[in-house]
């Protein structure tokens, strides 16, 4: 499964309107975003290779057959 790295900004510093200590502490927020979904990613994937994935879409209750949460989350 694809991992994702987080993006660098070093263009936002010195805006007008919020400050440098704002804009980090929102990016350090971000990057933990980040590092999660890698987290569930991986998780997500040692599940569906134990056949632990199935189940219903909440939404419409229909079934949901194994891989296709891969689909979901890789398109």
């Amino acid at each position: 499964m694809k991992r994702y790295e987080p993006k660098q900004f070093p263009k936002v510093k010195g805006l007008s309107g919020i400050s440098d200590s704002l804009l980090q502490d929102h990016l350090k927020l971000y990057e933990g975003y980040v590092k999660n979904t890698n987290e569930l990613n991986t998780q997500l994937e040692a599940m569906l290779k134990n056949g632990k994935a199935k189940g219903t879409d909440p939404a419409t209750g229909a079934t949901v057959p194994t891989g296709s949460a891969v689909t979901i989350l890789t398109h």
